[in-house]
């Protein structure tokens, strides 16, 4: 959302953040005119595939404004919104202090909005946290504009994602129309979590897609760049690749969010693609046994009751807790809609990990490269002793979840490099609620979360 100055101010330069301090803000309609062009640009933006393919305003336009700002694509409307309710006091006294403040966007992600929309982002500020989630709530929105400062609610700045994405070009949008007026636009909660396709819903925190009216298995996989072989074998409740049904479930395979600007994936990538992903990044082939390595350090799911097949379960891993529930129970009940809730159930295997140790501490770019793990490793060798503790062990924890009953089933062991002679600690198995469970996840380091169906 964003909000507007009007009279005779118009046109002229924004006001500071300590000027605007006092300055009454207005908040747009969702129903407003430039919400639906807001709406149809970003669908246009994250659609794209060629920054070229952008459309630019006349050729004249080109040239004007050049230091100030790049040409605008020719369908969006600089103009005051009409209407709109006045924001209270406390709420347009919060917002006009912050303004100004914020972070820039990432390299990576500007550049992939400016190459589309022709326009120069290097003003906008992106407001995440405590204050910026407690105004989104107040205006009820996702996320809302005011100038050129953007403001998120709790997880929504997401432009890895294609639902992230989406949303951050909504409001850039906002930024453009706005130009040098003030009033607060916003994209509604009641249109979070799901992201728009040419057919149906698709939620892109668990990856999955909502069947819609015309829609067959063939082009929901042309649509997503995967095949029908692979979306069946993702959702075995499918029988028939030729029937399904309007409003069906459909969980999709380890996929690329199109057009998204870092390459991350919707669930947690493969090995095999990781694999491919190392190799570039280090100029060269891996070898036998630093792949066998890799499968040995990242690989923590059991084969039993799943089919005796591992690695097809990564597809459906994720970094939260959060994520995997919900993953879960939705494919549970798909299950329960095929009539299969009495043979298969969908559970959380997980893996939480720390260690003090060298070969697991990230490197200058933040990430944990495995392919140096060692099991034979010993005190002294390629280690460093933490420093808050000054131990230098590692701790794994292998977990599985019970949706149903709630309760977590967990085996937590330690390897000690530093004692005389070097051991595995003593494997402890435990029954923990989940609140019980969930106390000391932020102790390790990294953590793994996958969901599998079994059968019972």
């Amino acid at each position: 959302m964003h909000t507007n100055k009007t009279g005779p101010n118009e046109g002229k330069a924004a006001a500071t953040p300590a000027a605007a301090a006092h300055t009454p803000l207005t908040v747009g309609d969702v129903n407003d005119p430039l919400e639906a062009e807001a709406e149809a640009l970003a669908d246009k933006v994250t659609q794209m595939t060629d920054p070229q393919t952008a459309q630019r305003k006349c050729a004249a336009c080109e040239a004007e404004d050049e230091v100030q700002r790049k040409p605008l694509p020719s369908f969006i409307q600089k103009k005051e919104a009409e209407g709109g309710t006045a924001a209270s006091d406390t709420v347009s006294a919060q917002i006009n202090s912050s303004r100004g403040s914020g972070d820039k966007m990432a390299e990576p992600t500007r550049a992939f909005m400016e190459s589309r929309f022709g326009a120069d982002f290097s003003s906008v500020n992106i407001h995440q946290g405590n204050e910026a989630a407690q105004l989104s709530n107040e205006l009820n929105a996702q996320a809302f504009t005011v100038g050129t400062d953007i403001y998120f609610n709790s997880g929504r700045y997401a432009p890895q994602t294609q639902e992230g994405n989406h949303l951050l070009a909504h409001e850039l949008t906002h930024v453009l129309q706005q130009g040098n007026g003030l009033q607060v636009q916003r994209a509604p909660i009641k249109d979070a979590g799901k992201s728009k396709t040419a057919g149906g819903q698709f939620d892109p925190l668990i990856g999955m897609y909502t069947v819609a009216a015309g829609d067959t298995l063939g082009t929901i996989a042309t649509r997503f760049g995967t095949t029908t072989a692979a979306i069946q074998k993702n959702n075995p409740e499918i029988k028939n690749i030729n029937k399904i049904s309007v409003g069906q479930k459909i969980f999709l395979p380890d996929l690329i969010i199109p057009n998204d600007p870092t390459g991350m994936k919707h669930n947690e990538i493969s090995l095999d693609d990781y694999v491919k992903r190392w190799e570039a990044e280090k100029g060269r082939p891996i070898t036998s046994s630093e792949r066998t390595e890799l499968e040995r350090g990242c690989v923590g799911i059991s084969g039993a009751n799943t089919g005796m097949d591992p690695l097809s379960n990564l597809n459906n891993c994720f970094h939260t807790f959060e994520q995997s529930l919900k993953f879960a129970r939705a494919k549970n009940e798909a299950i329960k809609a095929a009539g299969d809730s009495k043979k298969k159930k969908a559970v959380i295997f997980s893996m939480r990990f720390w260690s003090g140790g060298k070969p697991y501490a990230p490197d200058a770019t933040g990430k944990v490269d495995m392919t140096d793990y060692d099991s034979r490793l010993t005190s002294g060798d390629a280690w460093r002793p933490d420093d808050a503790s000054g131990s230098d062990y590692i701790n794994f924890d292998f977990g599985y979840y019970d949706v149903d009953s709630g309760m977590w089933w967990h085996a937590n062991h330690a390897h000690d490099p530093g004692a005389a002679p070097a051991h595995m600690g003593d494997m402890r198995a435990y029954e923990s609620s989940l609140d019980y469970y969930s106390k000391p996840l932020l102790d390790f380091d990294r953590q793994i979360f996958c969901v599998v169906v079994k059968t019972l």
